[in-house]
């Protein structure tokens, strides 16, 4: 298995946490927190080669699909209210897809259950807001999955439709598959 470490989105150890806010307006301390979080992925991925773990730069990924799981809960009222996080995965969605790989990308947003245990799948925890970012920043078309998504129980299975879109992903009909909210799917969480 490979790991994932290039640009999912700052640690909660890194001074970046002010990001996961809704704050649309950058600080004039954003350059230093951008060098701090730099360096602690830097030293992240050094102590991820010491213990001989392999990283997704390392890979070889021509012709394959590569699942990437990041941090894109930047939705607010149905809009992207930070970019912050959408634009840290961005270079490593370019180096998987410039060396032949094909990306499959899941994220969560919002909380969509409730305190009853009931899923409730809506437009304020849809993907589409990071899907349209994303569409409109690398000029690209990515496929989202229409799974059925049952109220109060969430999406339970992934039909064979996906079949056709990973077909359509090797196939360069698509620059990628964005799949929906993994807190939509049944069990995402624990006691789910």
């Amino acid at each position: 298995p490979l790991v994932m470490t290039a640009a999912e989105a700052p640690s909660s150890s890194c001074c970046n946490k002010k990001y996961a806010s809704c704050c649309p307006e950058k600080t004039a301390d954003d350059e230093n927190d951008a060098a701090h979080y730099h360096a602690s992925k830097r030293q992240h991925e050094g102590m991820l080669r010491e213990k001989g773990l392999p990283l997704v730069q390392d890979a070889e990924l021509r012709g394959a699909i590569v699942l990437v799981r990041v941090d894109h809960n930047v939705v607010r009222r149905c809009a992207v209210v930070d970019s912050f996080r959408i634009d840290a995965t961005i270079g490593t969605l370019f180096s998987i897809v410039e060396r032949g790989g094909r990306p499959v990308i899941m994220t969560h947003v919002g909380r969509p259950k409730d305190k009853s245990g009931h899923i409730h799948a809506s437009p304020e925890t849809d993907v589409e807001p990071v899907v349209a970012y994303l569409e409109r920043k690398l000029h690209i078309k990515l496929h989202v999955p229409q799974l059925t998504c049952t109220e109060g129980v969430g999406i339970v299975d992934i039909d064979t439709s996906i079949n056709r879109a990973l077909r359509e992903l090797k196939a360069h009909k698509v620059g990628g598959i964005y799949l929906p909210n993994t807190r939509w799917f049944a069990g995402e969480q624990a006691g789910g």
